[in-house]
């Protein structure tokens, strides 16, 4: 069983980064949105891993991945 984890590092200058681990298909990027809308800052880049592009073993998750794309 994968440990799914969001790490944010607050920067001396006030920027932010958002990490995700643990997470398959586009998850991620549902597990941190409202964080990111939270926070109040514009996502400036948005790098994706080889695991955003796995197939989701929930058939729902992969419905939403699906319109990621």
């Amino acid at each position: 069983m994968n440990i799914e984890e969001v790490v944010v590092t607050i920067a001396a200058d006030g920027s932010i980064e958002v990490e995700t681990t643990g997470f398959t298909g586009m998850a991620c990027v549902d597990a941190t949105m409202e964080l990111e809308q939270l926070l109040g800052n514009e996502v400036l880049d948005r790098t994706l891993t080889d695991e955003a592009f796995q197939q989701a073993d929930n058939p729902i998750q992969q419905r939403i991945s699906d319109s990621w794309r």
